[in-house]
């Protein structure tokens, strides 16, 4: 089994290194020297003391901003020069050494939350956007700039106030200054072009202000005692202003830079359905089987839409070029008897998923049923389908940030099965992809995504009498619950953790 990358891990390493270094620096600062930079201290106490917090806390709750915190924080730390004494010039490299440590393990630390979905990805390089369509969204960014400039303005009022500090006019009049370039910079993206408006240019701008500003008010609050009444309080201000800005200008740009929605694509009524129709979800059909006491049983497939995804480790773009139809639930022990006319499952409920099944007990089963039912031609689902489908247009790990809401996992399942559709589905209706039971695919085991077929097709077995099977189950922890994780087994093994669904590639009148 090839082991995963798993964000939790990643995460707590990075933040444990995160507050080891940040402990160094602050040791390093505080060791006896007239020289020592009050500055620089308080700025490195802060990163320590939020290190901690973050080191301490799960992914979720308030992870993302306490991260943004930070990273604006170590950015903004100003180390002193290289001097020539033999000592110091140790400490400073140290200091820096640890500086850039710091920078890593952030990057590390925010990618392994977005890996679940808890951040936004990084900004696009380029991100045109027509003006036609969107003034109200652009003249609310403009707005937000001039509220920007009016908190500067009040900032500068406040700093003229009596002091005998004459370093505080100095560095108030600096960060206007830089903060002023900065508006006029954002304000030029706004009106550069008469057709377009560049938001990642924009963008990154505000993220200039934001840095700017997380570095003034860690310089003012250190100096807090020497400078005038109401600096600190407008400087405080000015930072939450900015940050509303940044939070706003974000949704802005994640609203004009959203995929246009596309006409709903016609779809007949498959031949094999007993009913058809469309909802939030998307494409549903149903397959009903009657039951050896003449009673239906009802099964429901989603149409899975064509599109694209990249599998993880290492990264493999595949693009699914045909909607197919899939189990919005693992095939039940309701299903399985009304078919077979018997039920090996280990946890016994009829709206359980059967489980206790090997891949040759499944071909059984899928003969049989296709057999039974004109124009039906199910099969399990390639390893590509089925993750392209778990995934649902998510590119995180998890296609909801709550575990507990999707899946049935060891930490909540109470040591067995449950009924399918008992947590929340993903964006396309699908039930129980992660959790509950593990999932077998038509994929035989290859060890590396090497060569794996572009298009989602069953990857043929090389040879190996080991399959994949996916998503996790009531047994496993979370680090087993999520898109990209796979395992193996023989095709002869049963297990009361594995189950399976079933899906069809569309065709022409299903």
């Amino acid at each position: 089994m090839i082991p995963p990358t798993d964000p939790d891990r990643a995460f707590g390493l990075a933040m444990t290194r995160l507050r080891t270094d940040a402990e160094r620096m602050l040791a390093l600062c505080q060791a006896p020297n007239p020289d020592n930079d009050e500055v620089l201290i308080a700025a490195i106490t802060r990163v320590a003391d939020l290190a901690a917090r973050v080191a301490a806390s799960p992914r979720g709750g308030d992870v993302p901003d306490t991260l943004l915190e930070l990273r604006l924080t170590i950015d903004a730390l100003i180390l002193p020069e290289p001097i020539q004494d033999e000592d110091e010039t140790f400490a400073q490299g140290e200091l820096r050494r640890l500086h850039d440590s710091l920078a890593a393990q952030i990057v590390r630390g925010e990618k392994a939350v977005r890996d679940c979905g808890r951040l936004p990805a990084p900004g696009p390089e380029s991100a045109p956007v027509p003006r036609a369509g969107n003034e109200t969204d652009l003249q609310a960014v403009a707005a937000q700039l001039d509220d920007i400039v009016a908190s500067l303005d009040r900032l500068e009022q406040a700093a003229a106030g009596p002091t005998g500090f004459r370093q505080q006019t100095d560095l108030v009049e600096f960060y206007i200054g830089k903060m002023r370039i900065q508006v006029d910079l954002a304000r030029a993206q706004l009106t550069v072009n008469e057709r377009t408006v560049d938001l990642g240019n924009l963008s990154r701008v505000v993220g200039t202000m934001a840095s700017l500003t997380g570095d003034f008010v860690v310089t003012v609050k250190a100096w807090a005692k020497r400078l005038a009444v109401g600096v600190l309080d407008a400087a405080t201000a000015m930072q939450t202003q900015v940050r509303r800005v940044a939070t706003g200008i974000v949704a802005v740009t994640r609203k004009l830079l959203a995929p246009r929605a596309k006409p709903a694509e016609p779809v007949d009524k498959p031949a094999w359905a007993s009913a058809f129709g469309r909802d939030k979800y998307g494409v549903w059909a149903d397959l009903s089987i009657r039951n050896r006491w003449r009673r239906p049983v009802v099964q429901r497939l989603r149409l899975i839409p064509a599109g694209r995804f990249s599998w993880e480790g290492p990264q493999h773009e595949v693009t699914i070029r045909e909607a197919f139809w899939l189990f919005d639930t693992p095939c039940t022990q309701a299903l399985w008897q009304a078919v077979m006319g018997n039920n090996p499952s280990h946890f016994q409920g009829s709206a359980r998923p059967v489980e206790s099944v090997g891949l040759e007990d499944i071909a059984g089963f899928v003969t049989k049923l296709n057999g039974s039912v004109p124009g039906l031609n199910l099969a399990l689902p390639s390893e590509a389908q089925w993750e392209y489908a778990c995934r649902a247009g998510s590119k995180s790990a998890c296609y909801h940030e709550d575990l507990q809401r999707i899946a049935w996992f060891g930490a909540n399942s109470g040591g067995e099965t449950h009924d399918v559709k008992g947590k929340d589905p993903n964006r396309w209706g699908l039930y129980d992809m992660l959790g509950n039971v593990w999932e077998w695919c038509a994929d035989g085991w290859h060890d590396s995504y090497d060569d794996a077929p572009s298009d989602g097709a069953v990857w043929q077995p090389s040879g190996s009498a080991l399959r994949v099977f996916r998503g996790g189950s009531w047994l496993g922890d979370a680090l087993h619950v999520r898109a990209a994780y796979r395992s193996l087994l023989a095709l002869s093994v049963r297990s009361d953790d594995i189950g399976f669904r079933l899906g069809a590639v569309r065709t022409a009148g299903g």
